[in-house]
């Protein structure tokens, strides 16, 4: 059984996890295939495609000479790349992207999947500069039940799996597959109290929320610090938030970074914070939050809102808190049982990498993978 995987891109700091996937399934991936440019050639010994041109002005004169979109191009050129393979299988990241190649996938005779991540099952999804505008045609949904005959669904969580039968596919046309994280060494408790959230800035993930909670806590006694790290639309809202916080010395903003640096960040931190929630701008949520797990992989536990897959991952009051999305203060009142209670804590702590490891290895996730492919 072999594989190739085709994605939009390989190497952006959000997505290590599609390194993770392609490390776990190196001896059945032939080849990755992706359409944008790749930082590198290969990912444990596999070897990586990149269809982009090697210019942009060959995107415009060959786009000019053809009056064809260069996306044509590429498809032909993944049309027979696939042909000519030995793969089996071939496995599409995101539906929307899918899309692109409905005419591949009809016409194949290999068995296609398609993963499905999160805002591309949001099917009203808006633009969070513009949330009147929606980011999917109104024939968006006919298009996904479409390929749905052609393809098997991969759903990164239940709340995934969810939408997908909202709008009519069969349960028989979805296979629901958590994320697998690799086995940490438990970090000690930082001597230091301090809220690490490690994600993009989005409305759904409430990093706003998450600074009014902190400033709340800290009113009430709270003598700890807050890091965002990661980058999004919600950067400079965040900025604007601290430089007009009474405790700004204590909240650290660094932007997006990379995965090395996200482990140093885990060390430091005595509890993952999110607020997730409906997008109020938006309207996505959490499908699944592979940040969530691969902090309780290292015994931190965690404290967001119960909204989407943070409701497969955390158990409330076992490896953190969960409470009602939008709910600042329910979120303050479990900064500050934390933070006065070092034995919870500390037990919550030890939970929570115990579940990680039982349900979310990457020994799990194979086996998962297993029974899907074959």
């Amino acid at each position: 059984m072999k594989l190739i995987i085709v994605a939009r891109q390989l190497g952006i700091q959000s997505e290590h996890w599609l390194k993770r996937q392609i490390e776990l399934l190196k001896d059945q991936i032939e080849l990755v295939v992706v359409l944008g440019k790749s930082s590198v050639t290969h990912v444990s010994g596999v070897p990586v495609k990149s269809l982009a041109f090697e210019h942009e002005l060959k995107y415009k004169v060959l786009t000019k000479i053809f009056s064809k979109d260069i996306l044509e191009y590429k498809k032909t050129k993944l049309q027979h790349i696939i042909e000519h393979s030995n793969a089996d299988l071939v496995m599409f990241h995101y539906i929307d992207f899918a899309l692109n190649f409905k005419d591949i996938i009809q016409n194949t005779n290999k068995q296609c999947y398609v993963y499905c991540h999160g805002y591309d099952v949001t099917w009203d999804l808006r633009k969070h500069n513009n949330p009147n505008e929606k980011v999917f045609l109104s024939e968006y949904t006919d298009k996904v039940l479409e390929l749905s005959h052609g393809v098997q669904f991969i759903a990164n969580s239940k709340s995934t799996q969810n939408k997908l039968t909202s709008i009519g596919v069969k349960h028989e046309k979805i296979k629901t597959k958590y994320f697998g994280v690799e086995k940490n060494e438990f970090r000690p408790i930082p001597s230091e109290f301090t809220l690490l959230f490690l994600g993009r800035l989005v409305d759904f993930k409430g990093p706003h929320l998450v600074l009014q909670a902190f400033e709340k806590a800290c009113e009430l006694g709270m003598k700890g610090n807050m890091i965002f790290a990661g980058d999004g639309p919600l950067r400079e809202t965040i900025e604007l938030l601290r430089q007009n916080s009474k405790y700004k010395d204590r909240i650290e903003i660094l932007g997006g970074v990379n995965y090395d640096t996200a482990q140093e960040l885990f060390h430091k931190a005595s509890v993952f914070v999110a607020h997730n929630c409906n997008g109020q701008l938006t309207l996505q949520e959490e499908a699944f939050g592979v940040s969530i797990i691969e902090a309780m992989s290292f015994g931190i536990p965690v404290i967001t809102g119960a909204s989407g897959g943070t409701k497969e991952t955390i158990v409330h009051n076992e490896t953190g808190f969960l409470f009602d999305p939008f709910d600042v203060d329910a979120q303050k009142d479990y900064f500050l049982k934390y933070y006065s209670d070092n034995k919870l804590l500390l037990t919550h702590s030890e939970n929570a990498q115990k579940y990680v490891r039982n349900n979310f290895s990457l020994e799990q996730e194979y086996k998962w993978y297993q029974q899907i492919l074959s």
